[in-house]
């Protein structure tokens, strides 16, 4: 378990093998974790979401990882209808509950699609 995407993450790796070294496995799961986290982080002005935060209304190239997990974010709001919602940071801002880390003006509006 390691603390990443704002939360804990827990892997787990079922196998038979004991030769096999699971050790390298987790190394790169968490790496791959990892490197999603930060082009997808809040925290860095450099991100692939601020990147499209600073320029609404624009075209932005991402990785195909970030459209992905973006797709899967999407797809498991609907699934929990509204119960996980990633677009509800610049509400939280707005509301002050989270911290303006110096996006929050912006970071453009967005609608609760379900």
């Amino acid at each position: 378990m390691k603390p990443l995407l704002g939360t804990y993450v827990e892997i787990s790796i079922e196998y038979s093998d004991e030769t096999t070294p699971i050790n390298d496995w987790f190394s790169q799961a968490f790496a791959r974790i990892d490197a999603l986290q930060q082009k997808l982080s809040i925290h860095s002005a450099k991100s692939e979401l601020n990147q499209i935060n600073l320029n609404p209304n624009v075209w932005i190239p991402i990785s195909r990882e970030s459209r992905r997990l973006l797709q899967l974010a999407m797809i498991l709001m609907h699934k929990s209808d509204g119960l996980f919602n990633p677009t509800l940071g610049a509400n939280l801002l707005g509301h002050g509950i989270v911290d303006d880390l110096g996006f929050g003006k912006r970071v453009s509006l967005v609608a609760y699609m379900h």
